[in-house]
């Protein structure tokens, strides 16, 4: 209850602050894919894998807007994220056959945690960069890996939060991100906006020791670079 009560009086500190700023926006970009894995049985899967994927979500970001007296910045913006993040990637599991069958397509839904600090210019451009987590709530396959690379989880094609839980080393993948936006005001405060994300996401790595120590993985890990546009409605960011 203690604890629900100071996150009640930091989040009431923050909107009714006379900086008050928040943002709601859409995203949807193309991610370019990496995975490694060396296996216990098949010489041919192991190696290092490229693919394409895609992340698309919904984004509210909540903070303050503290103005700045000089000539390049109008104010700096510190927020907090949340959302929903959906990320698909593609794996080829045998590195000699370019065949459809060959081919592992995994979807993530994910709850977005984390912070940006952004830079706010005088032409209404606006620099950020910042971190966080996506926090996988569940997974899908479009087949099982019957290479059993994931031990008693092979033949699975859906897994819930607890299952990435004990899958993984992390049950979350962590990501760094660079974000510019471009504002169009409709009156001083509220606008319309429009810009692009650069998010590297470093992904997971499979617990092989939890999974093992038989029919697993020696090594399975993979990460992303994602190219995003997106769109939303701001308040707060003065002109």
């Amino acid at each position: 209850m203690k604890n629900i009560l100071i996150i009640l009086f930091i989040f009431s500190n923050i909107v009714f602050a006379s900086s008050f700023e928040f943002d709601f926006s859409v995203f949807s970009g193309s991610t370019f894919d990496f995975s490694y894995q060396e296996g216990n049985f098949f010489d041919n899967l192991d190696g290092f894998r490229a693919g394409s994927g895609l992340s698309l979500g919904v984004l509210l970001s909540l903070g303050r807007n503290d103005e700045i007296n000089n000539n390049i910045l109008t104010s700096i913006s510190s927020m907090i994220e949340t959302g929903y993040n959906y990320y698909k990637r593609e794996r080829r599991g045998n590195k000699d056959d370019y065949t459809d069958q060959a081919y592992y397509i995994y979807d993530y839904h994910s709850i977005i945690l984390g912070y940006l600090l952004r830079l706010n210019f005088h032409n209404k451009v606006s620099l950020g960069i910042g971190g966080g987590i996506f926090i996988p709530l569940y997974s899908t396959a479009n087949k099982a890996d019957y290479s059993f690379g994931m031990g008693d989880y092979s033949e699975m094609t859906e897994f819930n939060q607890k299952n990435i839980a004990f899958m993984y080393k992390l049950p979350f993948m962590p990501y760094v991100k660079l974000n510019v936006v471009r504002y169009f005001y409709f009156s001083d405060r509220w606008s319309f906006k429009t810009g692009g994300n650069l998010i590297y996401n470093f992904g997971m790595e499979l617990d092989n020791d939890r999974l093992g120590p038989y029919w697993v993985y020696n090594k399975y890990n993979f990460s992303s670079f994602a190219v995003e546009l997106y769109l939303g409605i701001s308040f707060g960011r003065a002109k």
